[in-house]
């Protein structure tokens, strides 16, 4: 888990790293809720 500022507070998100080295970039955007077991999974 990463977190990075986001509109004057603290935001949570996944950072996937190929293991070797540079790939493509994939964002995913979650629902409002946030990072809860189900799109964790």
């Amino acid at each position: 888990m990463v977190e990075f500022p986001a509109n004057g507070t603290t935001a949570g998100g996944y950072l996937a790293v190929p293991d070797g080295g540079r790939g493509p970039g994939v964002v995913v955007l979650q629902e409002w809720w946030g990072l809860v077991p189900q799109i964790k999974g």
